[in-house]
């Protein structure tokens, strides 16, 4: 390591763990500060502690670096930070100060478990994937945080303080479910499209979205506020609103609804 790292790896290379790693606090657990990475946790833990900083720290300008298979907890900043183009895969990511994992652009997270990080469970740049996740408990800015241009599939978010599942303009979000979350169950971007997704019990709206979004074939049940809430131009067809204590459907000029219910609003 280094003055601000326990562990770091500057050469390009698979490493991977043989035991726990415990922080201390004014360091990252390991810092990669080389391209093509790939970092195997090996089913150990890093386990940080109160003025630690990341788990993992991927340094700027650092690109392709996958990490992995373990178990990352209590760090005092992020629990993975990753560059353009990395990958976090079968990470189990709780208890951190900022947020469970944050991506640069490009980037793909799967199967990973985000659970009670306080700025949040994930969060992306651009044009990145964000797939068969689940984000649990995890305050400050909810959920699943996509930006631009990303698609989010097979995913659930659950009893978040904040939204969701978010995603920033001309992204895809796909059989997602978002409950109980204390703002709306999904927030969409401009021309983002959804489809097979469900959203119930949270505290404002199921769905809420900018101009021009698409939904298809989801359902808004028994949120606080409106069950679909959007702006102009957007196309529903083949949903489902019941239960939600404002309006089933709310949508601004241009839209069309079509094969849709309304129940019980």
């Amino acid at each position: 390591g280094d003055a601000d790292s326990l562990y770091k790896i500057a050469a390009p290379g698979s490493y991977y763990l043989t035991g726990n790693i415990a922080g201390v606090a004014g360091k990252h657990g390991i810092e990669i500060a080389s391209s093509r990475v790939s970092l195997d946790l090996n089913g150990f833990e890093l386990l940080g502690v109160a003025g630690s900083l990341d788990g993992v720290n991927t340094a700027p300008g650092i690109v392709d670096v996958a990490v992995r298979n373990g178990s990352i907890r209590s760090w005092g900043d992020e629990g993975v930070e990753l560059g353009n183009a990395g990958s976090a895969t079968d990470l189990r990511v709780s208890g951190c100060t900022g947020f469970g994992i944050a991506t640069g652009q490009s980037a793909s997270i799967a199967r990973c478990m985000l659970t009670s990080n306080s700025a949040g469970g994930i969060a992306t740049g651009s044009s990145c994937i964000v797939q068969s996740c689940t984000a649990q408990f995890n305050a400050g800015g909810g959920g699943i945080l996509a930006f631009n241009g990303c698609s989010v599939l097979d995913c659930t978010a659950l009893t978040n303080s904040g939204i969701g599942i978010s995603a920033g303009h001309s992204s895809t979000i796909s059989r997602c479910t978002s409950v109980d979350n204390t703002q709306s169950g999904f927030s969409l971007g401009d021309q983002t499209t959804v489809s097979d997704c469900s959203a119930s019990f949270n505290d404002v709206h199921g769905f809420a979205g900018l101009d021009g979004v698409s939904i298809s074939n989801s359902t808004a049940s028994n949120n606080f506020q409106n069950g679909f809430n959007l702006v102009d131009g957007a196309q529903i067809a083949g949903c489902t609103a019941r239960l939600n204590s404002g309006d089933g459907f709310n949508q601004g000029n241009g839209g069309t609804i079509s094969s849709s219910s309304a129940k019980e609003n």
